[in-house]
Formats: structure tokens, sequence, C-alpha cells
């Protein structure tokens, strides 16, 4: 089959070099169209697409994926170094006293010796930061709102394929660079800004809810609410407030306050099929399951199906993104109910789970996982319910064990029973676990 596109005229531009080599290794060496490359490299493939064509120039972190996926043995990498000085050279403004290599170099320093002190750490290298900033803004101009809008996309891909702490360090960075570049935008562009700001404010508070951060996570979803309702857009606060209610959830906060939140989340959008009622939704229908209340958890999945398949087409294909709302996500709160209530069909909802999501959705298949071991346990396999449990989690990085994965592998213990904590692979799993001894009735 053949990938040819329209040829990219690599001598308009340095970034239009840049897209030609991108085009020429995905369709002349490798052969290949833009989809499946895209969803190898973690990329969006419409900017991929914008990528090629010289229209953008490609992110740093996505030329190494691309790079890989495409067997370029780091001439990719390398010839994006270059490019990227040629744009600088280009683009510096006559008389710019910013730009120099000496000052560079210092700029360069800066930023590896403070990188270098990290360590453990959550500091951040702000003076060097900050330097290089006012270096790249005194080279490139007015900045443009499509290319933050294309930033905080790769941030919501980052957040599925990269490790969560690494996200977190890089969107608190950019959402501060947002609030700079949003006070001194002109009125006419606030709308578009304000819409950038609430989508980097509500990635940066799910990030940290991720990293098990629930203190600062709860801040920040205060935030992104509120920068959410100054958008003035329904779905845009929907959204916000179902996925704070999908992680309240998970805390065991109050379930009265989950289920307004939740509700409110419908209220705002007026149930308007979007990704913000849809979770809404999935919270709804695993609150009720929880409460015992198997005919509300089954009456929000109908409602939850019919929801998604009103979706956007753009909204349900993003398997790839946080912001997409696909598939997956409906099978996963299937999943959930069914194996919460015990349903018959439980290891039915559980495979069509597993079978739907990518192989690199770590996290969220491992959920799915564990939902096969809690229904282990509860129809008495409790060896094999422990052992499944204990293989899904012994198998996770310490930074994929978001606050999700601990509650659910917490509820496969609490479903033991009593007769059995002191079993020695429950006591194992539960150190694990680090989850305390429950009290002994009576005690």
């Amino acid at each position: 089959m053949a990938y040819r596109s329209e040829p990219v005229d690599p001598a308009i531009s340095p970034r239009h070099l840049m897209g030609a080599a991108l085009r020429h290794w995905r369709e002349v060496v490798c052969q290949t169209g833009l989809r499946p490359v895209a969803e190898k490299a973690w990329v969006d493939a419409s900017n991929l697409a914008k990528w090629e064509r010289g229209e953008r120039l490609v992110p740093g972190d996505a030329v190494g994926r691309l790079d890989t996926v495409l067997g370029a043995n780091g001439f990719l990498v390398a010839l994006h170094g270059v490019v990227m000085a040629l744009e600088h050279a280009a683009t510096g403004a006559p008389g710019s006293k910013v730009g120099h290599a000496e000052e560079m170099d210092v700029v360069r320093r800066q930023l590896l010796t403070a990188l270098a002190a990290l360590g453990g750490t959550a500091a951040l290298p702000v003076e060097g930061l900050e330097n290089l900033r006012l270096l790249v803004e005194g080279n490139i101009g007015s900045p443009r709102v499509e290319d933050w809008e294309e930033i905080a996309q790769e941030h919501a891909h980052a957040l599925i394929s990269r490790s969560v702490p690494e996200v977190i360090g890089d969107l608190a960075l950019d959402v501060l660079a947002v609030q700079r570049l949003k006070q001194a935008a002109p009125t006419a562009a606030a709308p578009e800004w304000a819409l950038v700001n609430a989508q980097m404010t509500w990635l940066l508070a799910l990030s940290l809810n991720l990293a098990g951060l629930a203190r600062e996570s709860r801040r920040w979803w205060i935030t992104a609410r509120r920068a959410a309702e100054e958008t003035g857009d329904p779905r845009r606060i929907a959204l916000v407030t179902g996925y704070e209610a999908m992680q309240m959830l998970y805390e065991q906060r109050p379930m009265s306050t989950i289920v307004e939140r939740a509700e409110n989340a419908l209220a705002l959008a007026r149930r308007t099929p979007c990704a913000g009622v849809a979770e809404a939704l999935a919270v709804c229908a695993q609150a009720r399951v929880l409460q015992g209340d198997s005919a509300g958890a089954r009456a929000a999945l109908d409602e939850q199906a019919d929801v998604f398949e009103r979706l956007p087409e753009a909204t349900k294909s993003d398997k790839l993104s946080v912001v997409g709302w696909p598939e997956t996500r409906l099978l996963h709160t299937r999943s959930f109910v069914a194996t919460h209530a015990g349903h018959a069909d439980a290891p039915q909802a559980q495979r069509e789970a597993l079978q739907a999501y990518p192989t690199g959705h770590i996290r969220p298949i491992a959920q799915i996982r564990l939902h096969e071991a809690l229904s282990a346990v509860r129809r008495g396999d409790i060896a094999e319910g422990i052992d499944r449990a204990r293989n899904v989690i012994a198998a996770l990085a310490e930074h994929d064990r978001s606050p999700f994965i601990r509650r659910t592998a917490t509820s496969v213990l609490e479903a033991v029973p009593e007769t059995e904590v002191t079993r020695p692979a429950v006591v194992e799993y539960r150190e694990l676990l680090t989850v305390p001894m429950p009290p002994k009735q009576g005690v």
C-alpha cells in the first residue's frame, strides 16, 4: 500500500526541513500511515500531520519517541537540534541583547547544575528556567495561543505515556508560563487563553491526584474549577467537576458529597453528551453499586451508554490522552459495577475491558486485573484472588501505583473473610500494600 502525500519543500524553512525528514522516514523508509506511527509514539495524529507539513515544529520529547518508532537511529533527534538552532537564528530580533552564545552557555550551565542537584527533591531550577524563558521570548517574539493549545494536548498524552512525577514538573512550569502570557494577552484573545489555562490547571490537578498527593490535588481541583468557570463553558466546568468527583470516590470521601458533586456536573452540562457528563455518570454508577443500589447503578450505566453513543467522534476515538473518553472508559465502568455487584457477567465485563485497552495503558489495565482478583476472593477462591492481586501490584513501578490502583487493591484485601486474614499469603499481600491489620470484632 502506498503512503505518499504531497511533498514538503525542505528549503522553505528549518521546520519544513524537519517535516520533510519526518515524512520521508514514515512514508519512504517505513511505508506506513500517520495514525499507526502516532499511536506508537503517543502523539496526536493531527499534530504529527502539522509537524510533517512544517506548520509546527515537533516538540523535543515527541521527536525522541518518533525517532524510536521510525527506526531513525538518532538522526531525527540530531536534526531536531540543528533545526531548533536555525529557527532561533532565523527569528532573532534585530539588536536583541539575548541569544548570544555566551549567554546561552550561562543558561545551559545554570539548568544543568540545578537539574543535577535535584536528586529526590521537589525543587526546580527556577533561576535558570526563568533566564531561559527570557532568552527564548527575546528570540521568538509574541507567543501564539494555538501553540499552547498544542502543548496542553501533549501534556494530556504524557499523562498516559510517561511517569506522572515527570509530567508534574513540566506541567507546573507551563502553568506558570500560561499565567504570565494570559495576563499580557490582548483583551480579544482572553477567551482563548482562558481555555488553555482551564485545560492546564485541570491536567495539573489530575496529575497530582494520580501521584497520590491528595492534599495538593484537592487545592488544585478548586483552582481548576474556578479556571473552568472563567471560560463560561458548562461542558468545561462539568469536565473538571466530574473528574474531581471520581477522585473523591477513590479517596472514600463522604458518599453524599461525591454523588452531589457528580450530579452537579450533570446539571451544569444539562446532560449534554460530553466527556464530563460521561465521567459523572461513571461516578454515579460506581457510587450507587458501592451503596448496594444495583438498580441505580444499572440505570446510570444505561444512561452512560446512551451518552457515549452521542459523544463527538473525536472524543470517542481518542485513546491516547486523558482528554478523550473512548469505549475503554465505558467498559471500565461496567467492569467495576459488575465486579462490586457480584454479577454473573462480571468475568465477561472484565474480559471486554481488558481486550479494549491498548497495551501501554498500564494503570487502568492493572485496575481491571484487580477486579478479577476481587471476584475470585468473593467467590471463595482466596488463594487465587490474593495471588492475582499480589502479582498485579508487584509488577507495577511505584509511580504507577496511583490512588485508584491502591484503593482497588485494598478492596481485594477487604473482601477476605475475617477467618482468613492471618493466612500467610494474605499477610504478605497486606504488607505489600502497607495496610494495617483490621481490629478484631469486640476489641
